[in-house]
């Protein structure tokens, strides 16, 4: 056993004194890479001032500590990346010999005159220093087309349950789980720092902000909803009042200045209505699951709740009572998120279903349109009316914007029957057809785009079709498949990747920014300027 010990760490010395011995070869052999100036046409030795001996420590100290003398067999090979940053800048394009993958690796990096690069810059792998070829090019900045992400706001302990946007301010008002609410005010760095920091007496689950008034309501854990005013120049929060309006959990909160009520739904399966003035309980109305969500038309007083068993209920609230005035269902999931237009008089509803459904109430006529392209709930939505945009964000970080200035066609209602609508054959629950023809029944499917019921094999082809809200690829019959062309195929959405999850959003249309935060403690802000065109539609530009 010892001896095969001993044989074995004779094989590993040898290798790693090869190795030692290839890489010095490779130091004294290589030429000095070269730099050129692009403005002076002038050709510098980039590693004149670069002692031997520092070559050599960085040469083995590097291949030590990334073990690349396991990897001495594998073959060079060149990877292309992708040029990181933009503009009339001079971007450095290096070959890297890399020891930690024994392969050629290729990068690009704007490129400051004077500086040397120390660094390793390959897919996965912040290595050590390696030896670079330079080449100086001068490349065109490509327009964006994805929202820019602006600053990143770090700092609460827990999850962030609510972030606003000041209008016509730099700040941001963060509600979290930690239990604080802050105001965070951008300074002259750049940077969001905290101007107020307030301390709960329960976890934070929902907020409103009212900017005329400077009013903030904050919704908590224990059911209850605090009045905070603000000052002038957003250095102190004033206490102003407690409202007693749930047993249990606040989802949403909203204020209405004109009536001088605030409304809000909670865990406890109720909409209730205070006014802001007394304090006092004005209306109550129970449901039959947890109230998730709320929004409220001011000028007719409807208010539109949505619950954890998929339905919307819109209510007409009176000063002590309220009344029903009708109840949509089209999710197969809990609500997450409503947004109500009230110039176009459209609601819009993102549940856990992963799908937005918009429902004309202004038509009165039923219609509704299915919108099909998030992977996980939707937690969030915004509907930009100046440029018929809607603006959702999904639990996996997605952000989707909707082009709604279309014509777009209703999904067809799913048909039932007993037989396959194309063959004819029998689906398993009609036995009386599968013994008459003696076949073995067969599994219902039905056609996204027609909405038969069909089996299996007349439906085997899969298709998106953006214009009836399928981003995706979902199932058709053959015979509609043969029927969609390619530019039907054409997506009417943006996708983009808020790389967090997202719990809540909220959009300064006129200045074109919008604010994301989730359970992962971070808040970030974005310029959607390039995606949505706001800031040029309202007039005003983002700053």
């Amino acid at each position: 056993m010892t001896l095969r010990v001993l044989f074995q760490l004779y094989n590993s010395m040898s290798l790693m004194y090869a190795y030692y011995i290839y890489q010095l070869w490779l130091l004294l052999g290589l030429r000095s890479c070269e730099m050129v100036s692009e403005s002076q046409g002038e050709i510098t030795p980039a590693w004149d001032n670069k002692p031997f001996w520092r070559r050599l420590y960085s040469t083995f100290y590097g291949s030590l500590t990334m073990g690349g003398w396991a990897r001495l067999l594998l073959p060079l090979r060149r990877h292309p990346l992708p040029r990181v940053g933009g503009g009339s800048d001079v971007v450095v394009r290096r070959r890297a010999y890399s020891r930690h993958y024994g392969r050629c690796l290729r990068a690009e990096k704007p490129f400051s005159r004077g500086r040397r690069y120390t660094r390793h810059y390959g897919p996965r792998s912040p290595g050590r220093s390696g030896l670079y070829e330079m080449a100086a090019e001068i490349h065109s900045r490509p327009q964006s087309s994805r929202p820019a992400l602006l600053s990143k706001i770090e700092g609460h302990q827990d999850a962030v349950s609510a972030a606003l946007i000041i209008p016509k301010e730099d700040g941001i008002i963060t509600a979290s789980e930690d239990r604080t609410i802050r105001v965070w005010l951008k300074r002259d760095s750049g940077q969001y720092w905290p101007s107020i920091y307030h301390t709960m007496s329960s976890p934070c689950s929902t907020m409103a902000y009212h900017h005329d008034s400077r009013r903030i309501f904050v919704g908590q854990d224990n059911g209850a909803i605090m009045e905070f005013h603000i000052s002038e120049d957003f250095n102190k929060m004033n206490f102003v009042k407690t409202y007693p309006a749930h047993q249990n959990r606040v989802s949403a909160v909203i204020f209405c200045l004109e009536a001088e009520w605030v409304i809000s739904t909670g865990h406890d399966k109720c909409v209730s209505w205070m006014c802001t003035r007394s304090g006092n309980m004005l209306g109550r109305h129970y449901f039959t699951s947890w109230a998730s969500c709320l929004q409220y038309d001011f000028e007719t007083q409807h208010a539109f709740v949505g619950d954890y068993s998929g339905q919307i209920t819109l209510l007409k609230l009176e000063q002590s009572t309220c009344s029903v005035i009708t109840t949509l269902k089209g999710h197969e999931g809990s609500i997450a998120s409503l947004w109500w237009d009230p110039i176009q008089r459209l609601l819009f509803s993102g549940a856990s279903d992963n799908s937005i459904i918009m429902w004309d109430i202004g038509g009165r006529r039923g219609r509704t349109l299915l919108l099909q392209g998030h992977h996980d709930k939707v937690q969030a939505l915004c509907y930009l009316q100046l440029t018929r945009q809607l603006v959702s964000c999904s639990a996996d970080g997605g952000i989707t914007v909707w082009n709604m200035d279309i014509s777009r066609e209703e999904a067809p209602q799913w048909l039932e029957s007993d037989s396959c609508q194309k063959c004819e054959q029998p689906f398993f629950w009609n036995i009386k057809q599968m013994w008459d023809t003696k076949t073995l029944g067969l599994r219902q499917h039905h056609c996204r785009k027609c909405g038969k019921a069909v089996c299996g094999k007349c439906s085997t082809k899969r298709s998106s079709y953006p214009v009836m809200g399928f981003e995706f690829q979902v199932r058709v019959c053959d015979a509609c498949f043969d029927s969609i062309k390619d530019e039907d195929r054409t997506s009417l959405a943006t996708f983009h990747e808020g790389k967090h999850n997202i719990s809540h959003m909220s959009m300064d249309i006129s200045r074109g920014l919008m604010v994301t935060c989730g359970s992962d403690r971070v808040v970030k802000i974005w310029d959607m300027t390039p995606v949505v065109g706001c800031g040029l539609a309202t007039g005003f530009a983002s700053r």
